[in-house]
């Protein structure tokens, strides 16, 4: 009985360390993966709808049917259109948000010739200057009473927070196309001109600016 306990301890024993030195084996190599941001809620933040600089690559995957594709961008006072004809990352150059008048948001369709179309609205803000070496920036605006505070140059650039559904801009209804994400919204000021908005989160006005000094005589 003595040498049958002892025939299955060593057996025991044998078992636990070919497991050890399997584990040992499995995992000696293993190490951390490229690490990559993941947005669990892209609805719920802006991230996902702000573009990191003014230069950007479209992932195109062509579907099975399709042999070509048109890229359509359009923002305020911008349009462009590009042919594309396979797959891979297209680069989009889009002028740089050097300052808050040079912001904007720009809405991306791609539409395959098989009729798949796929469409994306990015906001390019000024903030992050990618190898600058200036880090983020952001702009100091006057107290909301002052007069300095609702003054645009020619575009304003609207943060849209998440389950905003009602945007009326001087008594018209305004669809931000974001179906309740959160995002941005461009919206083009005539110098001279007042633009009355009001939202579910408050409302606000905002006067359009000249960009450079003008003397008039009469």
């Amino acid at each position: 009985m003595k040498r049958q306990k002892d025939s299955i301890l060593c057996r025991c024993r044998l078992i636990v360390g070919l497991v050890t030195t399997l584990s040992a084996s499995l995992f000696a190599d293993v190490g951390d993966s490229n690490r990559a941001v993941v947005l669990l809620r892209p609805d719920e933040t802006s991230f996902w709808r702000t573009a990191t600089n003014s230069v950007i690559a479209v992932p195109v995957d062509m579907p099975p049917m399709a042999t070509s594709a048109i890229l359509t961008v359009r923002g305020v006072k911008y349009a462009k259109e590009y042919e594309i004809s396979s797959s891979g990352d297209f680069i989009v150059s889009l002028p740089p948000a050097v300052s808050a008048k040079a912001e904007n948001v720009y809405d991306m369709t791609l539409a395959f010739n098989d009729g798949t179309v796929r469409t994306a609205k990015l906001g390019l803000v000024r903030g992050y200057a990618a190898g600058s070496g200036e880090g983020a920036s952001t702009r100091v605006l006057a107290p909301k009473g002052d007069a300095k505070w609702k003054g645009v140059h020619r575009r304003a650039v609207l943060p849209i927070p998440y389950g905003m559904t009602s945007l009326t801009v001087n008594g018209v209804a305004t669809d931000t196309g974001l179906g309740g994400a959160q995002g941005w919204y461009a919206l083009a000021i005539a110098p001279d001109q007042t633009a009355v908005l009001s939202a579910e989160t408050g409302d606000a006005e905002l006067f359009g600016l000249y960009d450079g000094f003008i003397m008039s005589f009469k």
